[in-house]
């Protein structure tokens, strides 16, 4: 493995976080407003939306390049389409009776099934693209564990304070009890 130059410049899109450039850069990605869908593309549909906001909230709106914002806008299509296809499969069911050209009845599987299975795939595919899977926003499976008792403990850290908040729940009226 080889070291890095001290003397070579850091990029500075990936200054540490601890660092007065990298808080500026925290900042700075905090403001940025979140991209909208390309005006080139096709419109999406109400329905569409949704997906639309949930993956743009996935990541920080300064680390969307042209190209993933392309790929976002078709995998919101995609799961609103996904949608569609499984609520038609709950209504249909995974098999469905034919009728053959000699008269006979057989039972084959939903077009609409083997479309669904195709268009997960897809989806599972574009998420992975766009390093928007959980993997990859919550990091290593055996990271979360710790990260949700750290989450759990501030939950109850935060609901301890709220109940020693006055009845007209202004902070600054709170008298802390000394045990």
């Amino acid at each position: 493995m080889t070291k890095r130059n001290r003397n070579t410049p850091r990029n500075p899109d990936r200054e540490r976080k601890t660092t007065v450039k990298g808080a500026e850069g925290l900042m700075k990605a905090a403001h940025t407003p979140t991209p909208e869908p390309p005006k080139y593309m096709p419109r999406l549909l109400k329905k569409q939306r949704p997906y639309w906001d949930a993956i743009m909230n996935t990541r920080s709106a300064d680390l969307w390049t042209d190209t993933d914002i392309e790929l976002a806008h078709t995998l919101a299509c995609a799961k609103a389409d996904l949608a569609d296809l499984y609520r038609q499969v709950r209504r249909e069911g995974y098999a469905i009776e034919t009728e053959m050209a000699n008269g006979t009845r057989k039972t084959v599987v939903n077009p609409a099934a083997t479309a669904l299975d195709q268009l997960e795939k897809r989806v599972v595919s574009m998420t992975r693209m766009l390093h928007i899977s959980t993997s990859a926003t919550q990091g290593r499976p055996e990271n979360t564990g710790e990260h949700s008792r750290k989450v759990r403990e501030f939950k109850r850290q935060e609901k301890q304070q709220e109940q020693a908040l006055p009845a007209d729940g202004n902070p600054l009226l709170a008298v802390r009890r000394v045990k």
